[in-house]
Order: C-alpha cells, then structure tokens, then sequence
C-alpha cells in the first residue's frame, strides 16, 4: 500500500500472449517517489544491510532499477514501522 501511494509499485503490460515487460506505475507523487529513490542509493552505499541486500538481488539477475526501487520498497516498509510504533 505504501509503495503504491509512493508510485514505485511494479507493473507488468500484458495483452494476450504479448508481454512487454514491467515499468514502475508513477502514480504516487513525484517528489516523493524521487526523495525515496535517492535515499535509497545512498542506503546501498552506506549501509552494509541494505548493501547486501542490494547485491543479493543483482547476483540473481535482477537489474540496477529493479535492486534499487526493492531497496526502496523495503526502506519504505522500515519507515512506516518506525512511524507507526511512534503512535502507540
């Protein structure tokens, strides 16, 4: 839910037998979608968790984009955790 509300859900075109592939949806805001983009680099870059997570992906085959907004997502998930254990 929350990835989808960020814009960075992955979305599959298929039509019949024809499937083009996947493309990120890019309905949520844009802003955000770019802030949540960019720390996620920088997660990969400082951080050894978020690191191997990144390099566990790309030695299965998935591309820099793909790693990078999975990165994202779970960044996304650890974020509202932290917020929503702040209500309680």
């Amino acid at each position: 839910m929350l990835v989808a509300f960020v814009g960075i859900d992955p979305h599959t075109e298929k039509s019949g037998q024809m499937k083009k592939g996947w493309f990120i949806k890019r309905k949520g805001n844009r802003y955000l979608r770019k802030a949540v983009y960019i720390a996620a680099i920088v997660a990969i870059l400082n951080n050894e968790y978020f690191k191997n997570y990144y390099m566990k992906l790309r030695t299965r085959g998935k591309s820099h984009t793909v790693a990078v907004l999975a990165v994202a997502g779970k960044l996304l998930r650890i974020i509202y955790s932290l917020f929503s254990m702040q209500s309680i």
